[in-house]
């Protein structure tokens, strides 16, 4: 999983390293849109009109990410496939995981300390706890 930062790209770097020919890396990222699009704020109205070119567009930038991506760390004998999902990401990627049949899960930890996570959350905190399967997380810095 990843949301393309410095970390997450280390991530995808690192399940690509580990794994072996004739495995199958999928490369996942979830997005969320901001809660006053989705309508929980107003105005609420006309919120499936305007949210129809957003998504696509995020759909589209992030599939030619993860594609990029897939074409920088991929390696010869190793299959690839991209998804994603527009919601929560801890949620969205533990649905994956909890609907495929995967060994192993490889996320990044912005390692987010203090008032910072206690806003953010921790999402690899989350894979860990409640993951059916095998998680590696690659850390980042600390602050």
């Amino acid at each position: 999983a990843t949301d393309f930062s410095a970390i997450g790209e280390r991530a995808v770097e690192a399940g690509f390293e580990i794994a072996v020919e004739g495995t199958e890396v999928e490369l996942f990222s979830a997005w969320q849109l901001p809660a006053e699009t989705m309508g929980f704020h107003h105005p609420v109205e006309a919120a499936a009109d305007l949210l129809a070119p957003i998504e696509s567009s995020m759909f589209a930038a992030t599939n030619g990410r993860l594609k990029e991506l897939a074409e920088r760390y991929g390696k010869e004998g190793v299959g690839v496939v991209v998804s994603q999902r527009e919601g929560n990401p801890a949620k969205s990627i533990l649905a994956k995981l909890e609907a495929g049949n995967y060994g192993l899960a490889v996320t990044g930890s912005h390692g987010r300390r203090g008032i910072k996570r206690w806003l953010l959350g921790s999402v690899s905190e989350r894979i860990v706890q409640l993951a059916p399967c095998s998680v590696l997380v690659v850390r980042g810095e600390t602050d």
